[in-house]
């Protein structure tokens, strides 16, 4: 019988699965009833596809502005008058919230933008901006997470939702781990299912299947003091640890 431990990493919602036995049995590799696959990719028929696949890897990718400052410019002895300083804290800012501004781009950017951005505006930086940026970066985040909520994860794979690790791979060394981009609906089930780092085509399937099967609290958005469940995205991440 495998031991299975599950570390659960907040906010970014990653499960590392560490496998240290092998699975009998055949390796559950396609797709659930109802889900349709091509590539690396697997969707519901209910999905949709033109946005649930979207790139998030980056500020950039999704659309989110001062992703980019020029670090010369920022360093001149101008900066402070020209405001580039608050560019580059902004941008610095931007950077360490990624992980909960790639749950919902749009809305997370909204709130950062209504209620972050003006006390930026305000501030007299001193010193070191990465330094500002950490000691910062707590009440940005306390302050998203009053207006929204990111997914959570309700099950736990190798308890609620079963996962083989084939004794063939293992033996042989092959594992590493999965990681996944999922898109939620606002039931905080997987609608979408994007392959971001692959180990091998039998382990990635594994852990896509695996995927399909997990629920989450959905994401929420607090609506003139009303929460209401919204479709988010979610990494997801699946290590295999072979012998």
């Amino acid at each position: 019988m495998s031991r299975i431990l599950l570390l659960f990493l907040s906010p970014t919602l990653v499960l590392l699965l560490l496998f240290m036995g092998g699975c009998g049995g055949p390796e559950p590799t396609a797709p659930p009833e109802g889900w349709e696959t091509a590539e690396d990719r697997w969707w519901t028929a209910d999905a949709d596809t033109s946005q649930a696949f979207r790139d998030l890897s980056s500020l950039s990718a999704m659309g989110i502005a001062s992703a980019e400052v020029d670090e010369v410019a920022a360093t001149r002895a101008d900066a402070r008058q020209s405001g580039l300083l608050q560019d580059q804290f902004t941008s610095s800012l931007l950077q360490r919230l990624e992980p909960i501004l790639r749950n919902n781009p749009e809305e997370v950017y909204a709130i950062f933008q209504e209620h972050i951005a003006p006390e930026i505006e305000a501030m007299d930086i001193q010193g070191s901006v990465n330094e500002a940026t950490r000691d910062y970066r707590r009440d940005a985040y306390n302050t998203i997470r009053r207006h929204y909520r990111e997914p959570q994860t309700r099950l736990q794979l190798g308890e609620d939702i079963a996962v083989s690790y084939p004794d063939s791979l293992r033996q042989a060394g092959i594992g590493g781990r999965v990681v996944t981009q999922v898109y939620l609906n606002a039931d905080g089930e997987p609608q979408a299912i994007k392959l971001i780092e692959s180990v091998e085509p039998t382990l990635d399937a594994i852990a896509m299947r695996a995927t399909t099967q997990m629920r989450w609290d959905a994401a929420r958005l607090n609506v003139d003091g009303s929460w209401e469940e919204i479709p988010a995205w979610s990494r997801f991440t699946v290590r295999f640890a072979a012998e």
